[in-house]
């Protein structure tokens, strides 16, 4: 074996103390937090990894009668999100290893450990053919009793082989020469490795405890830090690119808009998801047989495109762009990632179009009390033309929404058709007689509590509603809703006094109290 270039790593990044480097922890702090789950090769088959620790099966494909002795073991994904993993047999020792592609994707790296060899394929669109030899392990000159575990591929198309009781990674050209060594002298079983961080140019390497697999347990004391993960900077030197795995992600997410066409994800991959699909509407809106193509490719579900040729090529026709709109929505639970509802313009469930419906029906309840009691408006009710007339506004005359509402109204009608400000009209006039009939409902609801026991208290508002005129943010009203004297609650000058939820004091501005 030739002399290759040769990096000694000595302490773990993290001590994991895993007896494989899957399973629990030694010590009790969490290492990672799970949102959503997680795809991986399980014993039985593919599944999904939840964030309880459990398993949820996708696909099982192992018969009944090669489950008892066959399990899954490593796995990979192509660019395609095609998900590939090997086996182990017992009943005649077979384990299949590590996999990978070439950075090009035409040819596939798969290892065989007990036989010490990685083969090649040729791969197209997730065929293989063509098998052949990449690298004898033995022939290069590693000793017997240790074997080719879990790979990965660099940007050049070096291929990174773990060495199952070497203590050692090799990696290996693309021609299969032996040309770097990254040696472990404190750990015995290497069993993985793969790049990550910012730039991707940091190697991430899991060991396994010297006990697993039957292995001697007394050499742990040699090899202390079996088990553990170690990191190994490359920066400058080596790197991968997970380009695709953006793309598949995205793909993903495009797919599923067009499908619901209203999503929620972080903010990040809304705005990238956002890109695609307006680049992939675009197409539909040229038609052809190239753009169909090149859709079909794109897309993870056939039964989308042609909604994407027909229903968004027909709704955006008088659009030049902007066919998404991204909605912040707080930020996730656990990570406090940005959330954000990621949807297509002018939607069945458009969540402006809804939003400005909304804002027209309040504006509207927000003039008629300046005439009205709330009684006679709540007996005259919220047509649906008094929304119509405060859409339709003579230009000598001062209208009676407010001015961002009016640049939302322009912005949700301008192409969505003839039909749309009756069915915005409809809409306000909808929630503006829930305005109205909201209060009433609360009295209605105190005086039954009240029957039933004198000392019931006053029905109160969820934290966040707003009562008409109230011009202070959610997040305040529903911090103050946790103490006593909270001003998004009508209070009596007497605090020991329980306010009915009446309609004078919940369509008007709660008193400031001295």
């Amino acid at each position: 074996m030739s002399s290759p270039n040769v990096i000694v790593v000595e302490q773990p990044w993290l001590q994991v103390g895993c007896t494989l480097g899957e399973g629990k922890p030694s010590t009790t702090r969490n290492i990672f937090w799970l949102s959503t789950a997680l795809a991986c090769a399980a014993a039985q088959g593919f599944g999904l990894l939840e964030d309880n620790s459990s398993i949820t099966y996708l696909s099982t494909p192992l018969s009944s009668q090669d489950a008892p002795f066959t399990r899954f073991n490593d796995g990979a994904c192509d660019s395609k999100g095609r998900f590939f993993a090997g086996t182990i047999e017992n009943k005649e020792p077979k384990d299949s290893n590590g996999l990978g592609w070439s950075p090009d994707e035409k040819t596939f790296y798969f290892t065989d450990s007990l036989v010490n060899k990685i083969y090649a394929y040729d791969y197209n669109d997730g065929v293989l053919s063509n098998r052949r030899l990449f690298v004898d392990a033995l022939e290069k000159g590693f000793p017997a009793g240790t074997f080719c575990d879990g790979l990965c591929v660099d940007t050049e198309g070096g291929v990174w082989s773990a060495r199952w009781g070497g203590s050692c990674i090799s990696r290996f050209t693309s021609s299969g020469e032996l040309d770097l060594l990254i040696k472990f002298p404190t750990a015995l079983n290497i069993t993985c490795c793969c790049f990550g961080g910012p730039n991707n140019d940091q190697l991430f390497v899991t060991t396994a405890h010297c006990g697993a697999i039957g292995g001697d347990a007394t050499r742990q004391k040699d090899f202390m830090h079996s088990g553990d993960v170690f990191l190994v900077d490359l920066s400058g030197r080596y790197k991968v690119n997970f380009l695709f795995i953006l793309l598949i992600c995205c793909s993903n997410l495009v797919t599923s808009l067009f499908e619901h066409e209203q999503i929620k994800t972080t903010l990040p991959k809304a705005r990238d998801a956002a890109r695609l699909a307006e680049k992939i509407i675009t197409m539909g809106k040229k038609g052809g047989n190239g753009s169909i193509e090149r859709a079909s490719a794109f897309l993870l579900k056939s039964s989308v495109v042609p909604k994407l040729f027909t229903t968004f090529a027909q709704r955006y026709a008088e659009r030049a762009g902007g066919y998404t709109r991204i909605h912040r929505f707080g930020n996730r639970q656990g990570d406090n990632a940005p959330h954000a509802i990621l949807e297509l313009v002018d939607n069945p469930r458009d969540l402006r179009f809804e939003m400005t419906a909304r804002a027209v029906g309040r504006d509207t309840v927000k003039a008629e009390l300046s005439g009205n009691s709330p009684k006679s408006l709540l007996s005259e009710g919220i047509s649906e033309e008094k929304t119509m007339s405060a859409i339709h506004v003579p230009e000598n005359q001062k209208s009676m929404l407010h001015p961002k509402t009016l640049w939302n109204l322009q912005k949700v009608l301008r192409f969505r058709g003839p039909n749309a400000v009756q069915e915005l009209s409809k809409k306000a006039s909808e929630y503006a007689e829930e305005l109205v009939a909201a209060p009433m409902a609360f009295k209605t609801l105190h005086e039954e509590l009240k029957a039933k026991n004198v000392h019931a208290h006053a029905p109160r508002r969820h934290a966040g509603h707003k009562s008409i005129s109230e011009t202070r943010s959610a997040l305040d009203i529903s911090k103050a809703a946790f103490t006593t004297t909270s001003p998004a609650i009508p209070l009596s000058r007497n605090p020991k006094k329980k306010v009915v939820f009446s309609m004078e004091n919940a369509l008007t501005r709660s008193p400031v109290l001295p």
